[in-house]
């Protein structure tokens, strides 16, 4: 290949081009098809590289791109990651990765397949700004598609995770002591093989809840995965849809909210955990043993919300309530409508304590309950 300072002169080896960027760089990527050139990554990137990919290879500027003409395919044909991010701190200049196709091997058996993107920083603080930006990516066919952990904040807008399989949770995303802003995106039609309790995206927690981070997203659809969609730390939601998961919507174990979501069929319950606060919310058709679309425990408020045609087999068809070992269960409801919830006791709300000492209190401000049915 070339120099790499023109089209004309493009260089021939991207994972080599990537790793002699010692100090950062950009680098324009035009379609194709590119994998790795022996064992290992496709591509490893470190601080301040920027990569941007959907290029026809003619363009002078970042904003001629066309990225739906134009696909640059980052293909894995191992077991490896596609992508590992490493070396950067909380002082390096920003990694990003824009424009790009990241691909696992299909044709490999699940156990097989390697992440598409691993990131192995060590930042240990910084909740403010982003060391990676990952942006109109579209991610597949891996066995786990976005891995970030080592308290890293990363930004991921309007990128597409998507039909990637693994035997256990965070299959799409799986985050551990980081903090994870997505915008604009979908995470769609994952497969969790093993599905239990855990969502394609995972937020581990640490026994001791000894946690760092939380999962944001806006805007952002999860939806169709088998498996549960969110099984989180801190997780807070704005506007996204959640639809149609096998398992729960989302389920938080610390303090979480929920804001102008629509949580609608998802299998295993809509939301469930303790200190939430769910406003301007919609469930509809959700579906679980105990609250069909809220299993509530501790503190949780719920405001100007609508719930409708969510089923409990056993009890709570739209909210069950319930006090622990952990501590009572306190729900406060205002200005919320419940139409057409079932279940076997507490048509639309159900509330438990089972253990001697714990109350499950639930106050109801101004709702509405129209043909809720108990049996």
């Amino acid at each position: 290949g070339g120099d790499g300072l023109s089209w004309e002169t493009a260089r021939n080896d991207l994972r080599a081009t990537v790793e002699e960027l010692d100090f950062g760089g950009v680098v324009w990527v035009a379609e194709g098809v590119y994998e790795p050139p022996d064992v290992g990554e496709v591509l490893r990137v470190g601080p301040g590289v920027q990569i941007y990919g959907g290029f026809a290879g003619t363009e002078t500027a970042l904003a001629q791109r066309d990225l739906s003409a134009h696909t640059t395919t980052l293909r894995q044909t191992g077991p490896e990651d596609v992508v590992v991010i490493d070396g950067f701190g909380i002082n390096s200049p920003l990694i990003r990765l824009d424009g790009l196709e990241i691909s696992g091997a299909p044709e490999l058996s699940v156990d097989a397949r390697g992440k598409g993107i691993r990131s192995l920083g060590n930042v240990k603080s910084n909740r403010d700004e982003p060391q990676i930006v990952l942006a109109n990516l579209d991610i597949h066919d891996t066995s786990g598609g976005l891995i970030v952990q080592n308290f890293t904040t990363v930004e991921l807008h309007g990128s597409s995770i998507h039909h990637n399989v693994k035997a256990g949770g965070g299959v799409a995303i799986y985050q551990s002591n980081s903090w994870l802003r997505i915008h604009d995106s979908s995470i769609v039609d994952n497969q969790n093989t093993n599905p239990g309790a855990y969502g394609v995206i995972l937020h581990y927690t640490p026994p001791d809840n000894s946690y760092f981070g939380s999962l944001e997203a806006w805007n952002t659809t999860i939806a169709n995965n088998v498996g549960a969609g969110i099984s989180g730390a801190r997780v807070h939601l704005h506007g996204c849809t959640v639809a149609g998961n096998t398992g729960s919507g989302a389920h938080a174990t610390l303090s979480s909210s929920y804001e102008d979501c629509e949580f609608r069929e998802n299998m295993g319950g809509g939301v469930g955990g303790s200190h939430l606060d769910v406003d301007r919310c919609r469930f509809i058709g959700n579906q679980s043993d105990y609250g069909g679309a809220l299993y509530a425990g501790r503190e949780v408020t719920v405001r100007d919300s609508v719930f409708i045609g969510n089923v409990a087999t056993e009890v709570g068809g739209a909210i069950v309530a319930w006090a622990s070992e952990f501590g009572g269960g306190d729900i406060d409801i205002f200005d919320s409508s419940f139409v057409g919830n079932s279940a076997k006791k507490g048509g639309a709300i159900y509330a438990h304590a089972v253990v001697v000492g714990y109350k499950a209190r639930v106050d109801v401000i101004n709702g509405q309950f129209i043909a809720n049915t108990a049996e």
